[in-house]
């Protein structure tokens, strides 16, 4: 429910937006471990992170996109009644 707030840009207490940077970070690291992006400190600010995707993250990227596309052809098609392909 929290990050539905984040997204929506409602106001929040303290705590939640807290929490919603939290979940960030778990998603990232979730990436990281998945080896979707790598991260690596800034070589002038060592206090900021790098985030990149890698090799399986731009692979993964390409085919949820062709599948988007896919989904969004298959719904033309659908509403219009006319075969797109």
């Amino acid at each position: 429910m929290q990050g539905a707030y984040c997204r929506k840009g409602a106001s929040l207490f303290p705590g939640s937006l807290l929490s919603c940077i939290f979940c960030f970070f778990s998603i990232v690291d979730q990436l990281v471990e998945r080896d979707l992006i790598s991260r690596r400190e800034d070589e002038h600010d060592r206090r900021m992170k790098r985030v990149t995707n890698t090799e399986n993250g731009r692979k993964l990227i390409l085919v949820l996109e062709q599948r988007r596309a896919e989904a969004q052809i298959a719904v033309m098609e659908y509403l219009s009644g006319i075969p797109l392909h």
